[in-house]
């Protein structure tokens, strides 16, 4: 087939493919615009030219134009609404001989058609181009405003669902870690307030911990994650809310109201589990198991009811396991594990080694040697270093750490054959951990006492005060207290805070010293020092020279090492410039020249 034969085949296909379209959407078979929208479109055109004539009004080829109303909403282009193509003048021959022109060498162009339908383009006037460009923009003003209402209520839909999720994440913070007593400066009545901001009308009083499987890689990306999920489905359901509390586990507090005893509560639990693992399923493609606690009486038993759920989840294989109260006797090993967590959550990690070092024992003489008593002594453990890492997670540990860690223990305590074996994986990840809550503690020592520094620095500059700078003050706007900050400065700079803050006034002093259009007293008062004579003293015991010495010559101050160690023949260079010249300190202060060494210089 020759090239002419293949383009007129392709003219023939392009008709019959219009004529198709415009038979399927009942097009006006008399619109010229399908056969110039490829060769003359000022849309397309990006020499396309806008007409200051009529508003949005843009020129193109062949004289043909078109207006285009920008949709724009919340600073940003939302759309365009576009007209067709018209003339504002008769077609004319230079018009077509263009048309002709630009289809030379397109064999699959009809270029009589195309100059046919250019005739029959309707031909308007400037005056219906206004109106149609005032009317275009009423309507893109409508649109915009419609725009901008729409997406001010999606912002303010997910402002509100991120508000949400964090109180969720407050409440879940608080109630699972509350302690009558020491409850970290809230109260009761707070935590009652935070479970209504949640949608809880009465209190919730049971928890399911929901562990969704790992991703192996093999199923296709979803859009959601499972945590998305279960709260998209706890969401329409009455007294009922999830959050994360770890890193691999969802929380679900609700208000189990099922009447006839612990059956029918049973029942209730296994339905809700039921739907959540279908969520996860259908959503995620992921399986996922769930640990149920037990009902509890108000909130303030959900900490109880968490820890049950996750003994559930440790001590058994089923997709929904129960809390079974265990065998052995138990009674004192509960409070055990509260006090160690107390005592992390006081940053008292000293007492807390004890602790860890004395619960295995414990651990043996309260269970027996039954092989279920075993097992759950298994499931203890692990429990109890999930039960560490929460208080450590608060003091910045990364939560992805953490789960690594108890989940490597929790593999290793289920491949303990003795006890012995169970005493020394315990100790060992418990010992992690408290070695982990001591690199934080001791590195939120250095980053309190680094800006305690820049503080103390940008004060002196400043010109703050001496009542700005104090020990009490600083400790104030750190949120510790003046022991601590006092104990805590030494340890980290080797000086205690009232000697650091008299060596950053005195460098900054220097500083200022070195400029000679300053003056003594003005230094002194500017570096926070109100008497100039006690400022000359401490400038003096500080540098080793006066301040008037070291305004005339810093490298003054530089030989104060030498007279300090015991050199008797030290030297600096003299304010004539002589290298070397002996100088005698004076009892005033000053330093002044020999009498042979000055006659000498004279000579």
């Amino acid at each position: 087939m020759s090239d002419s034969e293949r383009g007129a085949g392709l003219g023939r296909n392009s008709h019959a493919r219009q004529d198709s379209w415009q038979d399927r959407f009942d097009l006006d078979k008399t619109s010229p615009r399908p056969f110039f929208e490829d060769l003359a479109s000022p849309v397309r055109s990006h020499s396309a030219e806008v007409s200051v004539e009529v508003p949005y009004l843009r020129r193109g080829k062949y004289g043909l134009v078109s207006i285009a109303v920008p949709i724009e909403a919340v600073g940003r282009r939302m759309a365009t609404l576009l007209t067709g193509q018209v003339l504002t003048t008769p077609p004319t021959e230079a018009h077509l001989a263009q048309i002709a022109k630009d289809a030379a060498g397109m064999d699959w162009v009809d270029v009589e058609l195309r100059q046919q339908a250019y005739r029959k383009v309707p031909v308007v006037n400037h005056e219906d181009l206004r109106r149609a460009a005032e009317m275009l923009q009423v309507v893109a003003g409508f649109l915009a405003n419609v725009s901008a209402q729409t997406i001010e209520a999606a912002k303010d839909q997910r402002r509100k669902g991120r508000e949400l999720r964090l109180a969720r994440r407050e409440f879940a913070y608080f109630a699972l870690d509350w302690c009558e007593g020491e409850s970290g400066g809230i109260s009761a009545e707070e935590i009652t307030g935070m479970q209504r901001r949640i949608g809880f009308r009465r209190s919730p009083n049971r928890i399911l911990v929901v562990r969704p499987e790992a991703d192996t890689g093999s199923r296709k990306s979803y859009p959601i994650t499972p945590l998305e999920a279960v709260e998209k489905l706890c969401d329409q359901l009455d007294e009922v809310a999830a959050t994360r509390v770890e890193r691999s586990s969802i929380c679900v507090f609700l208000h189990d109201t099922a009447p006839g005893g612990n059956s029918a509560q049973k029942l209730e639990a296994r339905r809700l589990a039921a739907r959540i693992l279908h969520e996860i399923r259908e959503t995620c493609d992921l399986s996922a198991r769930i640990g149920v606690g037990r009902v509890k009486e108000d909130w303030r038993g959900l900490a109880e009811s968490y820890r049950e759920a996750c003994l559930a989840l440790a001590g058994s294989g089923q997709a929904t396991a129960f809390y079974q109260e265990p065998s052995g006797s138990v009674d004192d090993l509960s409070p055990r594990v509260e006090d160690l967590c107390r005592l992390l959550r006081a940053n008292r990690l000293e007492e807390a080694g004890l602790a860890v070092a004395a619960l295995p024992e414990l651990v043996s003489q309260k269970l027996g040697a039954r092989l279920e008593d075993f097992a759950f002594a298994r499931l203890f453990f692990s429990f109890v270093l999930e039960s560490m890492s929460l208080p450590i997670q608060k003091l910045g540990c990364s939560s992805t750490d953490l789960g690594a860690l108890c989940s490597d223990a929790a593999e290793e305590f289920k491949r303990a054959a003795t006890f012995s074996q169970l005493e020394t994986t315990w100790l060992r990840s418990a010992g992690e951990l408290l070695e982990r809550a001591g690199q934080l503690n001791m590195g939120k020592r250095q980053q309190i006492v680094k800006s305690a520094c820049r503080r103390i620095q940008s004060a002196i500059e400043q010109g703050s005060g001496s009542h700005e700078l104090s020990l009490s003050a600083v400790a104030a706007e750190f949120g510790v207290s003046v022991s601590h900050m006092s104990r805590t400065f030494k340890q980290q700079t080797g000086q205690t805070f009232e000697q650091y803050v008299i060596t950053q006034r005195i460098d900054f002093a220097k500083r200022l010293l070195r400029d000679p259009l300053h003056n003594v007293s003005e230094v002194a008062v500017r570096s926070g020092f109100s008497d100039p004579s006690y400022f000359a003293r401490v400038f003096r015991k500080q540098v080793g020279c006066s301040p008037r010495e070291y305004c005339a010559n810093p490298l003054y101050s530089g030989f104060h090492a030498f007279r300090q160690a015991g050199s008797e023949k030290w030297r600096r260079p003299s304010r004539t410039g002589v290298a070397g010249t002996p100088l005698s300190a004076s009892s005033d202060g000053e330093t002044r020249v020999s009498a042979d060494t000055a006659n000498t210089s004279a000579a």
